[in-house]
């Protein structure tokens, strides 16, 4: 097992949205683990407007006083030329990139008929987008090297569903099935492309919790381990999605029932189908799909 010091040890790593919360303490504990670090964060507000160069630069601060070795990008992930540059500058300053932790995004919630389509629109881009152009930007520096890590930040809304978040989910949903697609497109080249489910008191999240209310249980450097983990050469994993949350680490998954087998070469009937809600709706002996349709494409090929 590699040592607290040599987990990242000549490695760099970009980290969006890593100012402050999440993205703050994955970029520190990284830090402390030997990486070399591009700390990228415009200092927006949670609704993602305005900008403050000083956010980023606090983190460097912190990263350099205890001897790390950090620079910091205050781009928007949102504009593909933006995103750009933040790799950009990690391949002028270190002149590789090992690891991308797209963590960057915004927030905006409300009822969704009354939510303007500018609103939910700014946050796709801020976290679908912003988590495409980033990526796109780094890939082929690590498929020309045969290796890289990609970290991307999924959520319980996307996953299942929070009201008053439509946008926030679309995004997230949109970004699981990116990550998906990317495991597999990486992972002849070395590439592992994995996604975190995170949990924390973050400014974010704050509506989550009681005004005025801190808690330990629910603090980003919790979601650190995980996270690092999945950046990391230690990573043989991909495709998965963790999820941390107030101590608690586990893997969530999309998953297909055993269902109804109807035969195809007869036709089916809408009452034929109803007939086998039962079977079609039990979970019971549920696993988790790994390559989706091609799976039922290449199985009916056999049968």
């Amino acid at each position: 097992m590699a040592t607290e010091t040599s987990l990242f040890e000549g490695q760099v790593l970009i980290v969006t949205g890593a100012g402050r919360g999440l993205g703050r303490a994955y970029a520190i504990e990284a830090a402390r683990r030997g990486a070399r670090l591009i700390v990228n964060d415009p200092g927006s507000a949670p609704d993602g407007r305005g900008v403050s160069n000083a956010v980023a630069d606090a983190v460097v601060d912190e990263i350099r006083a205890f001897g790390g070795d950090a620079i910091a990008s205050y781009d928007s992930v949102a504009e593909p030329s933006s995103a750009a540059r933040i790799v950009d500058m990690a391949m002028d300053a270190f002149g590789t990139v090992d690891a991308v932790i797209n963590n960057a995004g915004n927030a905006y919630s409300g009822a969704f008929e009354a939510s303007p389509l500018d609103e939910m629109r700014n946050v796709i881009e801020t976290h679908l987008i912003g988590t495409i152009a980033v990526t796109q930007a780094a890939w082929p520096i690590m498929k020309a090297k045969g290796y890289g890590r990609v970290v991307m930040t999924v959520s319980t809304a996307g996953l299942f569903g929070i009201e008053q978040l439509a946008g926030y989910a679309a995004a997230k949903g949109g970004i699981f099935g990116l990550m998906k697609c990317l495991a597999r497109e990486g992972e002849p080249f070395g590439i592992r492309v994995n996604a975190i489910s995170p949990g924390a008191q973050t400014r974010l999240g704050g509506s989550m919790f009681q005004p005025g209310q801190v808690s330990r249980r629910w603090r980003p450097e919790l979601v650190a381990p995980p996270v690092l983990y999945l950046a990391s050469e230690q990573c043989e994993v991909t495709g998965y999605i963790l999820s941390a949350m107030a101590g608690r680490y586990a893997r969530a998954e999309i998953v297909e029932n055993q269902g109804a087998k109807l035969d195809p070469r007869h036709d089916i009937s809408y009452e034929d189908v109803v007939a086998q809600l039962p079977k079609i709706l039990d979970l019971t002996g549920a696993n988790a799909l790994t390559h989706g349709f091609a799976e039922q494409i290449v199985g009916s090929a056999t049968r």
